[in-house]
């Protein structure tokens, strides 16, 4: 069964793709995807609303086709999980267009892309991911679905499991916090980025690690959204944000330097951007933004 050029599921499935439609199925997506029963309670959570509104929403949904219920818990359908999957597609992209190109800082990229990815084709995306070079992982490290959507998600180990004495090598950070990626920039702890795990407060104090020889303790909140793998490879002193950011590296090639002023918000900056730094190519046809309606329910993948 192919969805319609109108954003619309054809068949029974009459449900308009709206702004709010897209966000409860990028919200349902990301409950799955953290291994966790998706139901109303949880998704009233990432969303911020109330449980009786999931629940109102949770019936259009699975009026249109795109959930089932399972006892207490939903579950996308295949044509549901392939609308998340696109959605999260275009959010990651932007995140990663608007952090490299534009040079808005990592911790502002998320608030960003989730005004823009409702106005954002498949087709520009597709563009978008072409003049990146495709990149496979968004500036906090998430995976960028690929066009045909077959991608895993997994969450490495939090940095909280690194043993005393290890060597861990970050790879993704949640990005769902911006004061705490702001702070964590700001330590230079960012994916591709090897911390050398010093020592363990007891009575759950904090988690002193080093960066280039410089020391930092870190809160067990922050420990459990710092994702990576147990690195042999670096030496002791930790690597550096300039090692993960060097020339050729995905990180490098994102402008970190670039983290003065960026335009000012509006229906047009994207297609403006892509203009300068996109050349169009034969037989396209020129191609441009819908205004943007006002944000709701937002969450991020």
């Amino acid at each position: 069964m192919a969805d319609s050029s109108d954003g619309r599921v054809p068949g029974c499935c009459v449900l308009a793709l709206s702004d709010s439609v897209e966000n409860y199925l990028k919200a349902l997506h990301a409950v799955a995807r953290e291994a966790e029963p998706v139901t109303t309670s949880r998704v009233a959570a990432r969303l911020g609303v109330s449980p009786p509104s999931v629940s109102a929403m949770m019936a259009r949904l699975a009026a249109a086709g795109l959930v089932i219920r399972l006892g207490r818990r939903f579950e996308l359908t295949e044509h549901g999980a392939r609308h998340a999957q696109a959605i999260v597609r275009r959010h990651r992209l932007l995140e990663t267009f608007l952090d490299r190109m534009l040079g808005v800082p990592w911790d502002e990229v998320h608030a960003e892309a989730e005004l823009l990815e409702h106005a954002l084709s498949d087709r520009l995306a597709d563009r978008i991911a072409s003049a990146l070079g495709d990149p496979r992982h968004d500036p906090h490290g998430a995976p960028i679905p690929p066009r045909d959507g077959s991608y895993r998600e997994d969450w490495p180990d939090p940095l909280s499991t690194a043993p005393v004495g290890s060597r861990f090598r970050v790879e993704r950070v949640s990005g769902r916090h911006g004061t705490q990626l702001r702070y964590l920039g700001d330590l230079g702890i960012r994916p591709g980025v090897t911390l050398l795990v010093e020592e363990r407060a007891p009575f759950g104090g904090p988690l002193w690690v080093s960066v280039d020889g410089r020391r930092h303790g870190l809160g067990e909140p922050l420990t459990h959204r710092i994702h990576g793998v147990v690195d042999t490879g670096h030496d002791q002193r930790g690597s550096t944000a300039d090692d993960a950011m060097g020339p050729g590296s995905e990180a490098g090639q994102r402008g970190a330097g670039r983290r003065a002023s960026y335009p000012d918000r509006s229906d047009r900056v994207l297609a403006d951007a892509l203009d300068r730094c996109v050349p169009p190519r034969e037989g396209d046809q020129q191609m441009s933004v819908r205004p943007l309606a006002a944000p709701t329910d937002r969450t991020t993948p």
